[in-house]
């Protein structure tokens, strides 16, 4: 196959070979390694797909995330419960803003009006991130 470069030089070249493998699930050669041969998930795959270790870290950032939506959905309701606009706000109301904007999903039907609230989730989203990698470095 010819393949014209920008200088004008021709040369001939051989395409690139294609090689198309079969990996549906049930195909035997989508299970293997190519190294070995064996398949790459040994016993159980949940087990192999979440071992001991890195389960215990999910369920170290679940229980932090948990504390902190608590944490800041109490301290919101308390301290900034007027600062949320002309609605009068529930703690189920403060406790959906704090959930609806840990996950970044912020629908925007609740957000705080003053400074020192906008701070103070500033705050504790920049705290849980934070968090949420040191948990996920620890060894």
């Amino acid at each position: 196959m010819e393949r014209v470069r920008d200088r004008g030089f021709h040369e001939l070249q051989e395409p690139p070979q294609l090689v198309i493998r079969d990996t549906s699930p049930t195909s035997a050669t989508a299970l293997q390694t190519p190294a070995t041969g064996t398949s790459p998930v040994s016993g159980n795959t949940l087990e192999g797909a979440l071992n001991k270790y890195n389960f215990k870290k999910l369920i170290y950032i679940l229980l932090f995330s948990t504390i902190m939506i608590m944490l800041s959905s109490v301290v919101t309701y308390y301290a900034f419960r007027d600062d949320f606009g002309e609605k009068d706000t529930t703690f189920m109301d403060h406790l959906y803003f704090a959930i609806t904007t840990y996950t970044t999903v912020g629908y925007g039907d609740l957000s705080p009006k003053t400074q020192g609230a906008r701070a103070f989730i500033s705050v504790t989203i920049f705290l849980k991130w934070l968090g949420i990698f040191i948990i996920s470095t620890l060894k």
